[in-house]
């Protein structure tokens, strides 16, 4: 049985993939068919964006399988214990710098830098820098930039520095821009 008091959240896409077969480094969704026993524990996040759960182990994030739950398990209730256990992990271990006026660059653990989303406490304290309601984008694995939704400087560079991340990073996550209200992603745009 899983001990609620070790599951972390971690963010990813499952569906995103490099094309090992092509030189050009396109990228394509492929849906990858994964026997019922082996499926992680996921809970979605947007539409290609999903909480997967792990235990931690030496240095990994041993994920969660459908198999290692009883049948009747809560997604919400694990949700909830992760949140918990991932504030006790990272608690005020989140930093920013700002690279270029108006936009943030969030820094926290980096297997849990994306999780940092799932905090409440933190987004307020962005707003005020800020002094806007929030955007935020996720190109790779580990980077989370956040910019005012009503700076139009800010949002240019987020968009420039999110195209640049995700078109060169061999750790893809996201090319999509949300705006970040109440806990939740809206899609802004795509770069």
């Amino acid at each position: 049985m899983i001990d609620l008091k070790n599951i972390l959240p971690v963010i990813h896409n499952p569906h995103l993939v490099k094309n090992t077969n092509s030189t050009d480094d396109k990228l394509e969704i492929k849906t990858i068919t994964i026997p019922k026993e082996h499926e992680p524990i996921t809970k979605s996040l947007t539409d290609d964006l999903f909480i997967f759960y792990g235990i931690p182990t030496d240095n990994t994030l041993e994920l969660i399988k459908k198999s290692d739950l009883p049948i009747d398990y809560d997604i919400e209730e694990i949700n909830k214990a992760a949140i918990i256990n991932l504030e006790k992990r990272i608690g005020d271990n989140i930093g920013y710098q700002s690279i270029v006026p108006n936009l943030i660059f969030v820094k926290a653990e980096a297997v849990f830098v994306l999780s940092v989303i799932l905090l409440d406490y933190v987004w307020p304290q962005f707003e005020n820098v800020l002094n806007d309601k929030l955007v935020i984008s996720m190109p790779t694995k580990e980077v989370l930039f956040v910019s005012g939704e009503n700076n139009s400087n800010g949002r240019a560079r987020h968009i420039e520095f999110t195209k640049g991340f995700f078109y060169n990073s061999e750790k893809k996550l996201s090319n999509k821009i949300y705006k970040f209200s109440n806990m939740n992603l809206d899609l802004l745009l795509t770069v």
